[in-house]
């Protein structure tokens, strides 16, 4: 994913495990930046996903061109019950699911900053 785009209609995914900071994207010819934050305790990973009209079906028919970037506790495309059991990913120690108990609400915290550059 180190040249966009990659190719006519197409659709990636990335997932970076065991995230230690912040996401920073700095466009210096422009002087500006981004930082997404979030509590990587509880969503330890972070999906970049990447689609140039690579999704096919409905609603997008080919059209929609996105970026996405989502912290995760997942083993992400995978189904919930890959998520949930063991897998090579909480095998290493990164989170893949969230215990929720309905009798205590889950807060999760996250920030999007924009900064000049220099």
């Amino acid at each position: 994913m180190g040249h966009i785009p990659l190719s006519p209609q197409t659709d990636k995914n990335v997932q970076l495990c065991g995230m230690k900071g912040p996401l920073t994207a700095t466009w210096l010819d422009e002087g500006l930046g981004i930082e997404l934050d979030w509590d990587r305790v509880l969503l330890p990973s972070l999906m970049i996903w990447h689609t140039d009209r690579g999704i096919g079906g409905p609603p997008w028919y080919n059209q929609f061109r996105a970026v996405g970037l989502e912290p995760i506790a997942s083993a992400f495309d995978l189904a919930t019950e890959v998520s949930a059991a063991a897998n090579p990913i909480n095998a290493r120690g990164v989170a893949t699911a969230i215990n929720l108990d309905p009798a205590a609400p889950l807060e999760i915290r996250h920030s999007i900053r924009a900064f000049a550059a220099g």
